[in-house]
C-alpha cells in the first residue's frame, strides 16, 4: 500500500512540475495522468478494510492536490488526446460520488474551483456532455426534490450487483460549488443562456429518442413470432431515460439556485427560456401520466435491462421544478408568471397540449 501511494505522490509532482511548464505540459506523456488516476482508484478499492487510507502520512493533502489535477485538467486544451479526456472526466465524476473526495475538491483554491464550475458550466453541444451532467448531479443530489435515495424506491428489494459503484453512494451535496454555479449564471447571463439552451436541446432529444426506443420495444414484445427484445436496445432505451432524468435534475437545480434566470423578464432570454421549459415539461407530462399509455405499457411489461424506468424517478423531478418556480415566483412577486404557467386554461404548460399515445 505505501508502494503505491509512494507512486502515487509522485506521479502528482511531475505533473504538477509539467503544468508550470506552460504549453510544453502538451508534450507531457499521458501515463503520468493514467497512473495517477489507476493509483488513487487501487488504494480506494483494492485493499483491506483494515489498512486505513487515512492513516497514510499526508493523505489528505494528497488527496486535495489530485482533485486540483483533476479540476483544472478535465478540460485543459493543451491535452488533445480523446481517452485520456475521458479518464479525467470519469475520475472527476468518481471524485464528487464521495464525501472525502468531494472534500478535497471543495478545499482547492476558489480560483480553480470557480474555474472548473466554468468548464462544467459550458454549452453541452460543444462536447461529450454525459458525464458532465452526471458531476452536476452528483453536486445536487441530496438537495432536490424527493431526491435523497441512493437506489429507486421501486429497486429496493432487488440486490445491487455492487455496492461500491459511484451511482450507489449516499448523496453528498455540495453547497460551495452550487454557490459558484449560481454566482456564474447570475452574473453571466450569456453563459447562462447558452448553457441552459444546450440543456433544453439535450433533453428533447433524449427524451424524444426514449419516446421512439419504448415504441419499438412495445412493438417486438407484441409481435407473436418473436418473444424478445435485443438486449442492446434495451440498455440504450434505460440510458436514454436516465440521461432525461439528470437533465430533468440539473434544470430543478438552476430554477432553484437562480430563478430568475426564468423568471425575471428584464433579462433578454428569460421568457423564451420559460416557454421552452414549459413545452418540454408538457411533452414529458403527456407521455409519462396518462394511464395505459405507451410508457405505462412499456413499465408493466418488467423487462430485463429497463429496471431504472419508473413513473418515480421523472415525475419527481418534474414535480420539484414546478414547485420552486411557483416558490420563487411568490416570493419574489412574479406571481402572475407562475400563475400563468401552471394554472390557467392558456398557460403556457397547457398550450399546444396533446392526447399522448
Amino acid at each position: 500500500m505505501l508502494d503505491v501511494y509512494w507512486l502515487l505522490r509522485v506521479c502528482i509532482l511531475t505533473i504538477q512540475h509539467a503544468d508550470n511548464t506552460g504549453t510544453l505540459f502538451a508534450f507531457a506523456p499521458e501515463f503520468y495522468l493514467n497512473v495517477a488516476m489507476n493509483s488513487y482508484s487501487a488504494l480506494k478499492n483494492y485493499f483491506s478494510p483494515s489498512n486505513c487510507m487515512d492513516q497514510l502520512p499526508g493523505y489528505e493533502d494528497t488527496l486535495t492536490q489530485l482533485a486540483a489535477i483533476l479540476a483544472k485538467h478535465f478540460a485543459d486544451p493543451r491535452i488533445v488526446g480523446t481517452d485520456i479526456k475521458d479518464s479525467l472526466m470519469q475520475a472527476l465524476a468518481s471524485y464528487v460520488c464521495y464525501p472525502q473526495s468531494l472534500r478535497a475538491v471543495e478545499r482547492i483554491p476558489e480560483e480553480q474551483r470557480v474555474s472548473m464550475m466554468r468548464n462544467l458550466l459550458a454549452p453541452y453541444e460543444q462536447r461529450p456532455w454525459a458525464q458532465t451532467n452526471w458531476i452536476l448531479v452528483r453536486l445536487w443530489r441530496g438537495c432536490g426534490f424527493g431526491y435523497r435515495y441512493t437506489r429507486l424506491p421501486h429497486l429496493l428489494k432487488t440486490k445491487p450487483e455492487d455496492t461500491n459503484l459511484p451511482s450507489l453512494q449516499k448523496p453528498c451535496p455540495s453547497l460551495l460549488l452550487q454557490r459558484h454555479m449560481a454566482e456564474l449564471l447570475s452574473l453571466d447571463k450569456d453563459m447562462a443562456a447558452s448553457f441552459l439552451n444546450s440543456v433544453l436541446n439535450q433533453l428533447n432529444w433524449a427524451f424524444s429518442e426514449f419516446i421512439g426506443m419504448i415504441q419499438e420495444i412495445q412493438q417486438a414484445a407484441e409481435r407473436p413470432e418473436r418473444n424478445f427484445v435485443d438486449t442492446r436496445q434495451l440498455k440504450v432505451c434505460a440510458t436514454c431515460f436516465d440521461l432525461s432524468v439528470s437533465l430533468l435534475r440539473v434544470l430543478e437545480m438552476t430554477v432553484t439556485l437562480v430563478p430568475q434566470i426564468f423568471l425575471d423578464w428584464t433579462r433578454p432570454s428569460a421568457e423564451l427560456l420559460l416557454r421552452r421549459l414549459a413545452q418540454l415539461l408538457n411533452q414529458v407530462l403527456n407521455r409519462v401520466t396518462a394511464e395505459r399509455n405507451l410508457f405505462d405499457r412499456v413499465v408493466n411489461l418488467r423487462l430485463p435491462g429497463l429496471e431504472s424506468v419508473d413513473h418515480y424517478p421523472i415525475l419527481v423531478a418534474v414535480t420539484g421544478i414546478l414547485v420552486r418556480i411557483l416558490v420563487d415566483c411568490e416570493r419574489q412577486g412574479h406571481l402572475k408568471n407562475g400563475s400563468n404557467f401552471v394554472s390557467r386554461p392558456n398557460s403556457m404548460l397547457t398550450e399546444g397540449q396533446e392526447q399522448p399515445t
